[in-house]
């Protein structure tokens, strides 16, 4: 799936999607991610999102962000009370979504200029 993206800007934006691949800003990135508007891309160790824990989450959140997109693979997955439970313990928002809908989202956060931050899992 291709995403139409500003090329004008600075910003890290998503440009197409694959199972498993992604391009931002003309690089290729394989596998689970970490994204910002500006900060560079880095790998994301987690590959199923029943490996998602508190501990993640919260130096997910140690970004200081104000809002975090949980990409949950292929499918939308809610979150467990263990997650919940970091979730409600912070400042910030949190939403859970496919990867898919999270790089969408994300896109348009980044260019509206919020501090987002999305942690995108793959494939898709």
């Amino acid at each position: 799936m291709k995403i139409q993206a500003d090329t004008s800007s600075t910003l890290n934006l998503i440009g197409a999607i694959n199972s498993g691949v992604v391009s931002v800003g003309g690089k290729t990135v394989e596998g689970s991610f970490i994204i910002t508007p500006t900060d560079p891309v880095c790998r994301w160790q987690i590959k199923d999102f029943g490996e998602l824990n508190g501990a993640l989450l919260e130096n997910l959140f140690s970004s200081g962000r104000e809002i975090l997109l949980v990409g949950t693979g292929k499918a939308h997955h809610f979150p467990g009370a263990n997650l919940l439970q970091t979730v409600a313990a912070q400042q910030y928002g949190a939403e859970f979504m496919s990867s898919l809908a999270a790089c969408r989202t994300f896109n348009i956060l980044a260019l509206e200029g919020r501090a987002v931050i999305a942690a995108v899992i793959l494939p898709l």
